[in-house]
Parts: structure tokens; sequence; C-alpha cells
């Protein structure tokens, strides 16, 4: 989500007009931000990436680490996380 946001910004795709400020120290996303960060992020949902040996969808690395780490919290062991750099 970070990645999606952060290239989104350095891109300039969104302009202070496309969110909706209610006070000093809040902000919303307009409807048009909204619409292109989940397209953003869906697409990168479908990207694929090499994990433990095979090409897979980061969705699927996702819920393969969800299970990983209820698997460690259910034995008490240790859990290492999915690194794709």
């Amino acid at each position: 989500v970070d990645r999606v946001v952060i290239t989104q910004l350095v891109q300039k795709q969104f302009h202070r007009d496309d969110f909706d400020y209610k006070d000093k120290s809040t902000c919303w996303m307009g409807e048009l931000v909204k619409k292109s960060f989940l397209e953003a992020l869906y697409s990168r949902f479908e990207d694929k990436y090499t994990y433990q040996t095979e090409k897979i969808e980061f969705l699927d690395i996702i819920f393969k680490q969800a299970r990983k780490l209820s698997k460690a919290i259910e034995n008490d062991s240790n859990y290492s996380g999915f690194r794709w750099r």
C-alpha cells in the first residue's frame, strides 16, 4: 500500500484539489483519487514475484504469509516475513 501511494505522489497523479479538507488536520480522498488508488493497488496485487522458488502473484504471497504468521503464533515459534528486494 505504501509503495502504491508514494509512487502515485512522486508521479504527481494527484493534486491538492483532488482531496476534500474537513478541517486543518484531516483530508479525505476525492472519488477520482479513490478510483485511481484502488486500480493501482489491484494492479500491484497481480504483479508476480519469486516466492520460495516459484513466481506467484503478490496477493497470493500475502495470503501465504498470513498463514505462516498464524502457524508461528499457534506454535509459539519464530516468524520471518517475505522480502522482495
